[in-house]
């Protein structure tokens, strides 16, 4: 695309909600491909030319855009991220530093491991009962032991209550694993790669 940013900046992955605020380029510690946040699954910026990367093999992308004050995140949301509510701490931190309104937010939600291939036990299973329990329909009961859980309608959710207007969320509804143009971690086990979204402004 000939775009060469200023910096590249990305977060070590541990699936938390921990976001970083980019005003710099001297922050973060020093990489191949650039700068890098540890235990950070999110990062935010105003600044122009620095691109922000995030990477999945199953987990949701989520990248948000206030295109009036010219803000991007770029959110890791694994099945942990999005028990955290990872996009919902995006948005108040562009609503607290940045004066972002949510009615201007333009959401992306990428490809994920899909609504009949997020297989859970019983413990994961009651987790997202337990958080998301006013919800209808995100957990299906498989069997006796397994259910299934819908982690891109989750995400939805989670966006439209900080305020994000339906027709400002596009899903992408590409299931990772059942798609085999995309990384798969369930799928492809110990032979997994990694997708990787770089926004920039």
């Amino acid at each position: 695309l000939n775009i060469e940013p200023d910096m590249l900046y990305n977060g070590f992955q541990t699936h938390s909600k921990n976001i970083a605020i980019i005003e710099n380029l001297n922050q973060g510690l020093e990489n191949d491909f650039g700068r890098y946040f540890p235990d950070t699954d999110g990062l935010i910026t105003n600044r122009v030319n620095i691109g922000l990367i995030t990477r999945y093999a199953d987990c949701s992308p989520i990248i948000i855009y206030d295109p009036v004050k010219k803000v991007h995140a770029n959110i890791h949301s694994g099945w942990k991220g999005t028990l955290q509510r990872i996009s919902l701490n995006a948005i108040n931190i562009m609503k607290e530093i940045y004066a972002s309104n949510p009615k201007d937010l333009i959401v992306i939600i990428g490809p994920t491991i899909g609504k009949d291939e997020f297989e859970v036990h019983s413990d994961v299973k009651d987790l997202f009962q337990n958080e998301f329990k006013y919800l209808n329909n995100i957990i299906r009961k498989r069997d006796e032991i397994k259910s299934f859980i819908d982690l891109q309608k989750i995400n939805k959710h989670i966006l439209l209550e900080a305020g994000i207007e339906d027709k400002n969320i596009i899903v992408v509804e590409m299931p990772t694993v059942s798609n085999e143009i995309l990384h798969s971690f369930r799928r492809d086990k110990n032979n997994f790669g990694l997708m990787g979204i770089i926004t920039i402004l």
